[in-house]
């Protein structure tokens, strides 16, 4: 690199360093898939805090990325059961990442972590509720009797 040169408008620098961002994107992108695709229905998810038993993998039904008003990035499991959080507050519809859906904050039922969030459809049947759960906020792990 040449004297006076700034490394931070460098074109090569920032060519790698958006590659290796990229790169990071995709392996991200790939374990979320895999995640959410398997079934294997002795994998359990964990409060990562307290170590208490939050959903069952095999219940997951997808996996998204998502960035609050404040810009931060969130990767959610949506799951269709999660026996280990509870909602709490009101339903909001402001900011819903989910359209039709409003939203309440999830918590672990044992240590009050936020781990998530409960989506709730507008319409009153049960089949557009969710929960959407923060993967870097929960552990994997095999049940006991596997």
């Amino acid at each position: 690199m040449t004297a006076g040169r700034d490394t931070l408008t460098d074109p090569q620098i920032s060519t790698v360093s958006e590659s290796a961002s990229s790169d990071m994107e995709l392996a991200r992108a790939r374990l979320e898939r895999q995640i959410s695709r398997s079934f294997d229905g002795n994998v359990l998810l964990l409060c990562k805090q307290c170590r208490s038993t939050v959903a069952a993998l095999r219940f997951c039904t997808g996996s998204s990325r998502h960035f609050n008003p404040s810009g931060y990035l969130f990767h959610i499991g949506e799951f269709s059961r999660a026996a280990g959080v509870k909602a709490v507050g009101e339903a909001c519809s402001a900011d819903s990442w989910f359209q039709g859906c409003a939203w309440r904050i999830a918590i672990c039922r044992q240590c009050q972590t936020q781990l998530g969030w409960r989506y709730e459809s507008a319409a009153t049947s049960d089949s557009g509720t969710f929960w959407g759960l923060i993967w870097n906020r929960l552990l994997k792990a095999r049940r006991p009797d596997s």
